[in-house]
């Protein structure tokens, strides 16, 4: 595994319309050189009670795929990923619209 690290912070976006991963094409080349290649992605992240999470897939899983992407919306310097149901394989997403409650039960990182 290589890890790989930017200079600017990332937001993640989670997509369960989506399979594999989109990177912002502002970053995805770079990304890319960097890692030689997508293998392998792993996300982590703090939650509210102070753990730390994480999304994790690999090449073998045939939902993998990474793809660049661009938002009109988005400023050009705003680094996005948007994680598609490949993430969430091993986790479990409960979104619950009347209390505007998300719940991630992923493995610790």
């Amino acid at each position: 595994d290589q890890l790989v690290r930017t200079s600017t912070p990332v937001y993640a976006m989670i997509d369960t319309g989506t399979t594999g991963l989109f990177v912002v094409e502002s970053m995805f080349y770079d990304l890319q050189r960097q890692a030689k290649g997508f293998k392998s992605a792993e996300v982590e992240f703090g939650t509210t009670d102070g753990r730390t999470v994480s999304l994790r897939v690999a090449r073998p899983d045939p939902l993998f795929l990474v793809f660049p992407t661009k938002f009109d919306w988005l400023p050009p310097d705003a680094n996005l990923i948007i994680l598609g149901v490949a993430f969430l394989q091993d986790a479990k997403l409960t979104i619950d619209t009347k209390t505007n409650v998300f719940a991630l039960d992923a493995p610790a990182a």
